[in-house]
Order: C-alpha cells, then structure tokens, then sequence
C-alpha cells in the first residue's frame, strides 16, 4: 500500500510503499478515507512530539475517517505513541476507539474539524469543573480550533460565551453560536476596539465568568493579562474555562 512515510527526521515524509497493517486481537484493518494534518500530527512526523520513541521508519497520522468493511464510515483514533498512522490507505484500528458516523457526512470535513473541536469538548466535559448555564471566555475565537470552541459551549448549553479575537468581521457572525460579548485586539493586543452589532468592553473587572450553583452564582473578576502569556496562568486564577483557539490569540 501507499503512505506518507518518514524514514529521517527533520526530511518531509515522502510517498511510497509500506507495509500492510497488521491488526491485533482487538483491531480490526479498514481503508482510510482521510486523515487530517493538524499540528500535532506535524510534530509527530517531526520526531518533536513528547509520545515520539524516535522509532523509524514512521507513518505519521493519529486519527482520520475510514470505511469499515461493511461499508460504513468511522472517525477513529489511534495510540499516540504509534508508528503505523492514519496517513495511508489502510490502518489497523480498535473499534473501542472508534464512532459511526451518521450517512451522508463528509470525511474530509470530519477528519478536519475533530482535532481543533475536541479540543474544546474535552476540557468542558471533562477537564473544567463547568455546568450549563455557566459563561464561556474564548481566546482566539476566529481560528479554527476558537471558533469550534464557540460552537462546542453553545451546544453544551453556555448562558453566555465571550469572543476574544483580532477579526470583529470573523467574530460577528457567531453571534448564532450564542456570542453575546466581544472583545477585539488590536496589533499590539490591547482590548480597544468594537465589534459591530455586538457589546464589546475592556477586559475588566466588571468582565465576570461564572458557573451556577444551586441558590446563587458565585462570580469570578476577570482582569486583563496579556495574551502573550500562557492562557492556562488566567485559567487557573479564575478557576473557571477559559479556552485558548490559537497560541498567543
């Protein structure tokens, strides 16, 4: 079969033959329909990755859509620490690792959107100590991985979500996603601007995240860090999510 094959760190992986999957007990071999390039895959294949052995040659690729032999479509996940990515035609998978997709839906699309939406699923389901209802701060909210987090709180049920970006045109039209505040940087990064159709103000005090409890809302002042600061220093003072869409906003 055919795949991106690293055989020398620091060299782009080249196109050619490699081995056939071998599946385990557990995993079974299906075709690879797609599988995304996302940062992490690139450190991956870059040997950089703090899962990398050093083992070569590598197929790099940690998840991706595929098509079971009964014909169905699965978003999958693979080990971290593999060599025998999804960037090939066929992978050996655990189906325990794995979702049916509804019919119709686009591989290429899913294989995109999952790495940069999971990022947020993850923390508010399972990272944050978050309830519906609560509020929402997104770094960066007009790349990818920020304007899935976007979608991903309202869809958990975020009373209000708060859009922090540099593109006001990007960010008012999430205003269906549930954004009902914003807060536009401008070069330097300072909270200056407006955005259209939407209430922006300074991050300040009076910039408030909170998370229902039963009887009363306790409420959290935000104040202004500078986003060239790791986010997770704002995240831990606060105590309540603040999600990161891109490094550095």
């Amino acid at each position: 079969m055919k795949a991106a094959l690293v055989t020398a760190y620091g060299h782009n992986p080249q196109y050619a033959d490699a081995p056939e999957p071998v599946a385990s007990e557990e995993e079974i071999v299906i075709d690879v329909l797609a599988a995304a390039l996302a940062p992490r895959v690139r450190s991956q294949a870059a040997g950089s990755h703090y899962t990398s052995t050093g083992a070569l040659p590598l197929i790099p690729g940690v998840d991706g859509v595929g098509a079971l032999p009964d014909g169905r479509q699965v978003y999958f996940l693979l080990p971290p620490d593999t060599t025998h990515g999804s960037m090939a035609q066929r992978v050996a998978m655990d189906p325990r690792r794995s979702v049916v997709l509804p019919e119709g839906a686009d591989p290429v699309v899913v294989a995109a959107t999952m790495n940069p939406a999971m990022a947020s699923w993850v923390a508010l389901r399972q990272r944050a100590h978050w309830r519906p209802g609560g509020s929402v701060l997104v770094l960066g909210a007009t790349g990818s991985a920020g304007r899935a987090a976007v979608r991903v709180a309202h869809h958990l049920g975020a009373a209000e979500i708060v859009a922090v970006g540099r593109n006001a045109t990007r960010m008012s039209d999430l205003t269906e996603f549930g954004v009902r505040r914003c807060i536009e940087l401008d070069d330097d990064r300072s909270p200056t601007k407006s955005s259209p159709g939407l209430s922006s103000r300074r991050l300040a005090p009076s910039l408030c995240v909170t998370s229902p409890k039963p009887g009363r809302t306790p409420r959290h002042p935000l104040v202004w860090f500078s986003c060239r600061e790791t986010p997770q220093r704002g995240c831990a003072w606060l105590q309540r999510p603040l999600l990161g869409g891109i490094p550095g906003c």
